[in-house]
């Protein structure tokens, strides 16, 4: 049968099927899987362009080079799935449970990944960039050489997360970016982002509380400041 047939049979059955066929990459780009229990099952390298994983159960899943770029996995469970050098760029992540996955090198950019739990996961040498991690929990997670320029990171909780060589672009890709971030303090490896994000955050909340205000005057200044 087709691919998908083998997987619906079960993940033992599909595990079974990718030990025998280790030369084949599974096809299954647009197909969906949502609301599957797929705990534990080989995906790696297989083609998920766009294929429907809504809420479905990755626990422990193996995704290594997996191309999943526009999927939509709102709401699955990915917790401590293998994702290095998966392709996620564009990938729909609300609210996904990513917690300890393992996502070296993986391609997030442009990702949406608002409400996710990070807690522990690893990103080293991950593109982040443009992705948007309001409201993510990145407890703990490490940043080791992440690039997160331009990424979205309203409300993040980065509290003891290692932020070592990290790349996080300039002034014009934090702007309004960082308002209410969270676990500065605790935070390691790059004082210097620390510094701006802190600085950011407080500009974010200026900018918030000027836009709220009806004073011709506050927003004329405002305009000079911000084009400063």
């Amino acid at each position: 049968g087709t691919h998908i047939d083998i997987l619906y049979e079960g993940v033992e059955a599909w595990n079974q099927w990718r030990r025998n066929n280790p030369g084949e990459k599974p096809k299954l780009a647009g197909e969906d899987l949502s609301e599957m229990d797929l705990t534990g099952v080989n995906l790696g390298e297989a083609d998920l362009r766009e294929a429907e994983l809504f809420q479905a159960d990755l626990t422990e899943a193996h995704l290594k080079m997996a191309n999943m770029a526009k999927a939509d996995l709102a709401g699955a469970d990915l917790n401590g799935a293998a994702l290095y050098k998966a392709d996620l760029s564009g990938a729909c992540l609300i609210e996904v449970n990513l917690t300890g996955a393992s996502l070296g090198a993986a391609n997030l950019g442009g990702a949406d990944l608002r409400g996710t739990k990070l807690c522990g996961a690893d990103f080293d040498e991950t593109d982040l960039s443009g992705a948007n991690l309001s409201e993510a929990d990145l407890t703990g997670a490490n940043l080791t050489r992440a690039d997160i320029t331009g990424a979205n990171l309203r409300n993040a909780n980065l509290a003891g997360t290692n932020l070592t060589h990290m790349k996080d672009g300039g002034f014009k890709e934090k702007r309004g970016r960082y308002y209410g971030i969270r676990g500065l303090d605790s935070c390691f490896g790059d004082p210097l982002f620390v510094r701006d994000a802190k600085d950011q955050d407080y500009l974010d909340t200026l900018e918030v509380a000027i836009e709220e205000t009806k004073s011709p005057g506050w927003r004329r200044w405002k305009r000079f400041w911000f084009s400063a």
